[in-house]
């Protein structure tokens, strides 16, 4: 279902990202990966080197993007349009996470976070949304995306989400839930703390 599809995905270095990054590949996909560095590219290929055979290898490609700056982000969009690489699948998983009490954060902090879990995943979808209504409409679901005036968001019902039927009082997605969601994210335990209350009212 994905075989020649092209995805894009930030913060391939590590976890989630690079997980996903190996799975759409296995899946067949083109995948463009976003990594911080060069120091931080050449790692991963080397990584790939031995996980991948030489032929799958050929289906990933990292690039170099500082996601904290808005003009890398903007040239590195107008790159991958200058080479007719139109994504597919947009995954806008990179992230940073800073703990302590608020008032003891740097500026440097607080802007780098608001920069890369903010600002660039905005940009990034301003620059790829084209691309990827086209897929959409290619593939008969552009009543996916939901865009008007005031508000844009996506149409739960057109999607099979465990989380969206959990949410909707969906007897088997409450029972099948196990009491973890993003794991490795500590702003996610509010959620996790919302799911099991509610799992727990439905088994009393």
């Amino acid at each position: 279902m994905l075989t020649d599809k092209t995805a894009l995905i930030t913060g391939v270095s590590s976890g989630i990202g690079k997980s996903l990054l190996l799975a759409l590949q296995k899946e067949g996909c083109l995948v463009h990966g976003i990594v911080k560095s060069e120091q931080r590219r050449e790692t991963l290929y080397k990584e790939l080197a031995t996980l991948l055979s030489p032929e799958e290898q050929k289906n990933i490609r990292l690039h170099v993007c500082d996601l904290r700056n808005p003009a890398e982000i903007e040239q590195f969009s107008q790159e991958l349009h200058k080479e007719r690489i139109s994504p597919d699948i947009l995954v806008l998983n990179a992230g940073v996470g800073f703990y302590g009490p608020h008032e003891e954060l740097s500026v440097k902090a607080i802007t780098e976070l608001t920069a890369v879990n903010f600002t660039a995943p905005l940009l990034l979808t301003n620059l790829f949304l084209r691309d990827l209504k086209k897929t959409l409409k290619q593939a008969g679901i552009e009543n996916l995306l939901v865009c008007n005036r005031n508000q844009n968001s996506i149409n739960p019902a057109m999607l099979d989400c465990d989380y969206y039927r959990f949410l909707d009082g969906d007897i088997s997605a409450i029972q099948e839930f196990e009491d973890e969601y993003m794991i490795d994210y500590s702003w996610a335990e509010p959620t996790v703390a919302l799911l099991m209350h509610k799992k727990n009212k439905f088994v009393q």
